[in-house]
């Protein structure tokens, strides 16, 4: 890929060495250094330089005279003027020139390379104040007052229609935040390791829960979130009972209902003889 060629028109040594450092520091960019207007005009057609930084005060032509006689010129080369008056009449005066930027040189380090991006990719390199009040003066009167009825150039139409793009981009509705954002996925996927620990949690300390509370296992069974065991008679036939025969249900010793009738009074009762009678609690008696 050929590198871009950009010509540095000033005639300051240290300042044009200085903008050379900073553009060179583009990948694939080479520099055409000039320091007066006409050696800017050879340098330009003889290296065919595609974008250009002028001084606005380039010797030996008057303000902005070299920008105005470059664009004039050489209709294909891109032109960014360099300034030290940060006024809206100097970069105003810049863009009638026939610049596409308003670099001040006080800020040369900052804005250079952005300048230079926007230039390469079809977009204008001025301030949104000053960018609206150049449109403004197209829009609410055809032309500025300073070229009364001379015609636009195809160059300045091209600029204005940059600029107007520019600013229905500025003026459109901002983007949405897109809704699977890295933040969305990282809370989905915490939220995700609570929940398998949470599973496994439960799946393994279940069975010692309900042991050490049986209402636990009662109300899992009466809410149909967990099967009633079935019936079992492998407890010992030996052990002491209580039997309830309202329920039909016997109650192993140490239990909390052992030997207690529906008055609440103990009484003494005799030992369980049939196996279908079951533990309230559906455990055999040990």
């Amino acid at each position: 890929m050929a590198a871009l060629r950009i010509l540095v028109a000033e005639p300051d040594e240290i300042i044009r060495e200085l903008l050379t450092g900073i553009i060179t520091s583009n990948p694939d960019s080479e520099v055409i250094s000039a320091a007066n207007c006409d050696e800017a005009i050879d340098k330009v057609l003889a290296q065919r330089a595609e974008i250009a930084f002028v001084d606005s005060n380039l010797p030996p032509s008057a303000a902005l005279g070299a920008v105005r006689l470059l664009a004039e010129k050489h209709s294909t080369l891109k032109v960014v003027a360099l300034g030290l008056d940060d006024s809206l009449a100097g970069a105003r005066a810049a863009f009638d020139a026939g610049a596409l930027g308003y670099v001040l040189k006080a800020h040369a380090t900052r804005d250079l390379l952005p300048a230079l991006r926007a230039i390469q990719e079809g977009r204008t390199f001025f301030s949104p104040r000053i960018a609206e009040t150049i449109l403004r003066s197209y829009v609410d009167g055809g032309q500025p007052k300073s070229t009364s009825e001379e015609p636009l150039s195809e160059r300045k139409r091209e600029a204005l229609r940059f600029l107007a793009r520019e600013a229905a981009s500025d003026l459109g509705a901002p983007p949405s935040s897109p809704v699977l954002t890295p933040s969305f996925f990282k809370k989905g996927a915490i939220a995700l390791v609570i929940a398998i620990s949470a599973g496994f949690g439960w799946t393994y300390y279940r069975s010692s829960i309900e042991q050490k509370f049986p209402v636990v296992d009662n109300v899992l069974e009466h809410a149909g979130l967990k099967a009633q065991a079935a019936p079992s008679d492998d407890g010992n036939p030996d052990a002491k009972v209580w039997v309830d025969l309202h329920t039909g249900l016997y109650y192993c010793r140490g239990e909390r209902s052992y030997g207690k009738t529906p008055r609440g009074k103990y009484e003494r009762q005799q030992d369980a003889q049939f196996d279908q009678f079951q533990p309230a609690n559906r455990k055999p008696c040990e």
